[in-house]
């Protein structure tokens, strides 16, 4: 009796069948990860737009100036919207004449003071009430320009005379028949002179 019975045999393979499993056309598979990456698109836009500059206040600035006192001054401040800016400064007359320290500069995102002065002489003609008016030019950009228009006006000083003494305090009235004029002076502060009255 056969050792093996009882035990279930696999039929051997036929030699064709081994044969056609190597002649069986097969189409190459691509795993689901391959093919997914296969078809991905990404489009990725940078965008670096060019720094502007501005003056922050306008580009009107009016002052105003009482006579007597010393020559005022302005302050132009230039921005930048991002990075630096280079700039130059230049000034055009007018009645006022301004004058900056510095003919260039960069204009930071925190903002650039460029302070503006005057000759005092330009005040020392003045007359009350009168506008007194200049330019400050700013370039930047390859010609790009910012023109700050300032205005001073000429005030008057206000002030307040006081009487402090009045000599001789009073006059003598005169007889009937004799009548003549007498002088009284008022001096005080505030006072350019003496006034004098007749009596």
């Amino acid at each position: 009796m056969c050792s093996c019975l009882g035990e279930e045999q696999n039929p051997p393979i036929p030699s064709w069948a081994e044969r056609s499993a190597f002649l069986i056309p097969r189409s190459p598979r691509l795993s689901p990860k391959i093919r997914s990456h296969s078809n991905l698109q990404k489009t990725l836009t940078v965008a670096n737009p060019q720094p502007t500059l501005t003056v922050e206040g306008g580009t009107t600035q009016s002052l105003t100036w009482t006579e007597g006192n010393v020559a005022p001054t302005a302050t132009i401040t230039a921005m930048s919207s991002g990075a630096p800016i280079e700039y130059t400064v230049s000034t055009t007359a007018g009645t006022l004449s301004p004058q900056v320290a510095s003919a260039s500069g960069l204009a930071y995102s925190f903002g650039t003071s460029i302070p503006v002065t005057f000759p005092a002489s330009v005040f020392a003609s003045a007359l009350p009430g009168q506008v007194l008016t200049g330019n400050a030019i700013l370039t930047w950009g390859g010609g790009k320009m910012i023109v700050v228009t300032i205005n001073v006006t000429v005030d008057t000083a206000v002030s307040t005379a006081t009487a402090s003494m009045i000599v001789p305090a009073t006059l003598p009235t005169p007889a009937a028949f004799f009548l003549c004029p007498r002088r009284q002076a008022t001096k005080g502060d505030g006072l350019s002179h003496s006034l004098h009255r007749t009596v």
